[in-house]
């Protein structure tokens, strides 16, 4: 059967990106005070994890996963509640 799912990343970094852009123009203490604000991790994510987190859904392993948006953010979702 078809599986359909859905990933949701939260702010990812990675190169030619918005955020690299974002980190490159802006002044060290704007990136600082965003990341203190908007980040539990305190830092910006890496597109790795995402690739790991599609690989593990087109594989047998996730064959009962179906229906389900996956959050991989750091938990930048839950501190904006």
């Amino acid at each position: 059967g078809v599986l359909v799912n859905s990933i949701a990343p939260g702010s990812i970094s990675h190169e030619g990106g918005s955020w690299e852009r974002f980190q490159r123009d802006q002044p060290r203490e704007v990136v600082d005070e965003f990341i203190k604000n908007n980040l539990p991790m305190g830092k910006f994510g890496d597109p790795e994890p995402l690739g790991d987190l599609v690989a593990f859904l087109a594989s047998e392993r996730a064959s009962l996963i179906s229906g389900a948006c996956i959050v991989i953010d750091g938990g930048q979702s839950h501190s904006m509640i």
